[in-house]
């Protein structure tokens, strides 16, 4: 087969030209450009000496019967034009034969330029072209670029003999392709494989039929190239349907398909491929046996093979022996030094240094040094952006560290290096998703839906988006599609699970969480929804032990947290909660809901600073998660900064966010801001708000009490007490409750039921200050002086930092004449908080009495700084003016 290789279809020579030396050519090969035809050299008329060196052509007279005697001039033309014809036709025929290619004497005419006529080469030339082919098999089979390099130079030696070789120029061809894959994109072989296939397709043109020899290198050398260019889909599926064809008659084809399924980490393709291989020389390779030992090791088998060949310094086996080290805590650091040096030793490798990057960019991810880990991909994919799996890597990493919008680049980068892969599309609609990208996380899903249609998966995540933008049927089909498609899939259950708890249908919402069993990996979910029924029926004992339940089934489900946090709260056992976030926090340290946890805490001990400070910590990274948005409006409003409070929710109700919290916050912002009126706040904004929030969630506590708050200031005293009565109903140990129930009977005069509200209140909390000094105001307000001194006295003992509460001890000392008591309690105001003018005022006129002139005209002319303009002034200003002795100094 390959000594018919090189021979043009039958041609007629002359003898004497068959025998001619075939390495007499003068094409010339230059690099991979020559299209095996090389420049025409110089012809001269002595050339074309011997067509013409004949006797003359012989033209046959004309026969005929009847004689005509013509004039002879007419003869003469006559015979002039016949003649003229003959040599017409001759001179065609010449031309024909120079133009084919045959041609005439060795030479053929080419457009309009004389070349030499194509010869093929003699028996012994062909036989040592054998050897050459031979040769670079082996050096094919070496996996050793410099030998696959150094073979190129005996197959151009090959095409310099025989311009049209087609074997030694396809081999050319998949020399470069396994080059370009070696030594990577970057080097000059990418471009000398385009170069060398430009010239075999213009020698192709010559050829009616490719030998299979040739047609094999030609499918390997596409396989190569896909493999260089990381194209995954192609590599393996045109070499699998080339192999189908070719079978067991191409072992370097067979020997390839191990390379591809090792290079893209194939487990079922390697041992398919292993399989195959019947070739003796092929199971010769260093490429097969590599593919043995990895088989082996995937497998969890000793493969001292793998050992042998690093013994006999195959690169790639060492590469893949550090690959397939476990990486632990105790020998990472020593890996990364492995993997420094391998780096180095395969810097002109790129194939083999894009593994020992990624595994170095893994170690470093192992030990969170995410920026470093994030450094070794970032250089795959510069070299090779079609790396899907390092693109993922740098999205999770990005994400990991809230590095949003490189995270979404790096889903796009893994979009265009490949088809539509089902991980990448659900990761990326889930950021999307959680971004608020809604648009555009619909238009990925239904991409993927058209690529994936039976993918229950993207069903579910369709049936998320759905929810996210309140399409709650639309999501519901999503669910139940998916459901259909993958019965065992729980995610699809949990999400019509939640439908039916929106619908506050809880009777199906349970029977859903309770098909998904203690054996499977979304049993905590399904806990931590049976507690959220509880907590609807207000079985807090019960919804208790199902979220601690949940978080022993799995403990990094950061969403239970906040909820058994909100319950210690609710219990005033913030230490337990404190405990449940640091234990949280040590599994999940970059937790955004666990530090929302911690910061309620932190609001819940009055610690506003310390909440402020953490949660917008946090919400420099989570601002798209509305739950973080939420923690930090309502931190704002505790620590009084409602500027801050409003550029976190009118941006969210900008965004027409149809949520209960948003509307409490809301509410509660136009409660106690006062300058709220200039984003349309009022009183009767803030009921329409919190009742609306009620009819969302009406079992919700919070919102109740600040239903009933409202209510009381708006003086809608039945709507106030309805709410109260309904969380006592509910949870009879609600302290706040009765404290507002206490509010609402002492703003209707009946002390006493507010005393007994007061009361109640004070067993069911550690937190009596607030308490003391509402029933220090209702003593007061019947005029048992002693009952309200004594209740403040206990308002200091647990604050001593509240100066209201100094001050109204000082102003009730003064009534009973107690005036050096009163002093005492009044310069404890001053001093803490001296920016309150009332204190000055009564200070003053008690050292007047006193005698003090000077301290009594201090104190006053300090109130009158303060309140210049109070209704008191005019009253300040004289009693300064007499005790100065009237006059205006």
């Amino acid at each position: 087969l390959r000594a018919s290789m090189g021979r043009a279809p039958e041609a007629v020579m002359p003898e004497e030209d068959t025998q001619s030396n075939p390495g007499s050519s003068e094409a010339d090969f230059v690099g991979f450009e020559n299209t095996g035809q090389g420049p025409a050299p110089e012809i001269s008329s002595n050339d074309f000496a011997e067509i013409f060196s004949n006797a003359a052509i012989q033209v046959p007279q004309a026969s005929s019967k009847k004689k005509l005697k013509l004039p002879g001039k007419l003869i003469r033309n006559l015979s002039l034009a016949a003649g003229l014809l003959v040599v017409i036709g001759i001179a065609g025929a010449a031309s024909m034969r120079l133009r084919s290619e045959d041609g005439i004497a060795g030479f053929r005419l080419e457009g309009f330029a004389i070349v030499k006529a194509y010869r093929p080469p003699a028996q012994d030339l062909l036989k040592e072209f054998e050897g050459i082919y031979e040769r670079a098999r082996l050096a094919r089979d070496s996996d050793d670029p410099a030998r696959i390099e150094e073979s190129l130079g005996a197959l151009k030696s090959v095409m310099e003999r025989d311009e049209r070789n087609v074997e030694a120029a396809a081999a050319m061809v998949e020399h470069s392709a396994m080059l370009s894959f070696w030594l990577g994109q970057g080097s000059p072989w990418a471009a000398r494989y385009d170069e060398a296939l430009q010239s075999l397709n213009s020698l192709r043109e010559k050829i009616q039929t490719l030998p299979p020899t040739v047609v094999g290198s030609l499918e390997r050398a596409r396989a190569w190239r896909n493999l260089s260019v990381r194209d995954e889909a192609k590599a393996l599926q045109e070499l699998q349907a080339y192999l189908q064809q070719a079978g067991a008659q191409d072992g370097e084809a067979q020997s390839l398909m191990i390379q591809a399924a090792m290079e893209f980490n194939k487990k079922d393709e390697l041992k398919n491929a292993l399989a195959k291989v019947q070739d003796a020389s092929a199971l010769k390779t260093m490429r097969v046996r590599l593919g043995q030992a990895v088989a082996k090791v995937w497998s969890g088998e000793s493969a001292p093979e793998l050992e042998t060949l690093v013994a006999e310094n195959y690169l790639p086996a060492r590469v893949f022996q550090m690959l397939s080290q476990k990486i632990g805590k105790e020998n990472a650091r020593a890996l990364i030094a492995q993997a420094t040096q391998l780096v180095e030793s395969t810097k002109s490798l790129a194939s083999l240094q894009r593994k020992v990057l990624e595994y170095r960019g893994d170690l470093y991810n192992f030990l969170e040094e995410s920026e470093r880990a994030r450094e070794d991909w970032k250089t795959i994919v510069d070299r090779s952006p079609r790396e899907v799996r390092v693109w993922m890597k740098l999205a999770d990493s990005y994400q990991e560290d809230a590095m949003w919008e490189p995270a979404i680049e790096s889903y796009r980068a893994a979009q265009k290096a490949g088809p539509l892969e089902l991980n990448v599309t659900l990761k990326f609609a889930k950021l999307l998703r959680l971004k608020g990208k809604i648009v555009e996380a619909l238009t990925l899903l239904d991409q993927g839906l058209g690529a994936h249609p039976k993918s229950a998966e993207l069903h579910y995540e369709k049936g998320r988006v759905q929810l996210t933008i309140y399409q709650d049927e639309a999501a519901k089909k999503s669910f139940s599609k998916a459901l259909e498609l993958d019965p065992t899939l729980e995610n699809a259950i949990l999400g019509l699970a939640e439908l039916a708890m929106q619908k506050k249908d809880y009777t199906e919402a349970e029977s859903l969480f309770k098909k998904i069993t203690s054996k499977s990996g979304r049993y905590a979910e399904a806990l931590q929804g049976l507690a959220h029924i509880a907590e609807r029926k207000n079985q807090i004992q019960s919804a208790e032990e199902y979220y601690r339940q949940a978080l022993q089934a799995n403990p990094k489900v950061e969403s239970i947290y906040p909820h058994l946090v909100r319950i210690y709260l609710s219990q005033e056992k913030d230490s337990q909660a404190e405990a449940l976030v640091e234990r949280g926090l040590a599994e999940m340290p970059k937790s955004p809901l666990l530090k929302v946890s911690m910061a309620k805490i932190y609001q819940f001990q009055t610690r506003y600073k310390d909440a402020v400070k953490l949660l917008e910590s946090v919400h420099k990274s989570y601002e798209h998660l509305n739950d973080v948005g939420f923690a930090l409006a309502d931190a704002y409003i505790d620590d009084k900064q409602f500027g801050r409070t409003w550029e976190i929710l009118n941006p969210l109700v900008t965004k027409e966010l149809r949520d209960s919290e948003l509307l409490y916050l809301r509410a509660r912002a136009f409660y106690i801001d006062p300058d709220s009126i200039k984003f349309g706040g009022s009183t009767e904004a803030a009921a329409r708000l919190i009742e609306s929030a009620v009819r969302q969630d009406p079992e919700n506590e919070k919102y109740r009490l600040m239903a009933a708050q409202i209510a009381f200031r708006n003086q809608d005293k039945s709507a106030a007490f309805e709410h109260i009565e309904t969380i006592l109903r509910n949870r009879p140990q609600a302290a706040a409750a009765y404290i507002i129930k206490g509010d609402l009977h002492m703003d209707g005069g009946e002390y006493e039921k507010a005393n007994k509200s007061y009361s109640d209140a004070l067993k069911l909390t550690r937190f009596h200050a607030p308490i003391y000094k509402k029933l220090g105001d209702s003593f007061r307000n019947v005029g048992n002086t002693a009952m309200a001194i004594e209740y403040y006295h206990k308002v200091i003992r647990d604050h001593p930092s509240d100066a209201q509460v100094h001050l109204v001890l000082g102003k009730l000392y003064n009534e009973q004449g107690k005036s050096s008591l009163a002093l005492q309690m009044l310069r404890k105001a001053i001093d803490l908080n001296p920016n309150v003018a009332e204190p000055y005022y009564f200070v003053g006129f008690i050292l007047k009495e006193a005698g003090d002139r000077r301290g009594a005209i201090s104190n006053f002319e300090r109130y009158l700084s303060l309140e210049p303009s109070s209704r008191e002034s005019a009253t300040i200003k004289d009693e300064i003016y007499f005790l100065k002795g009237g006059t205006a100094n």
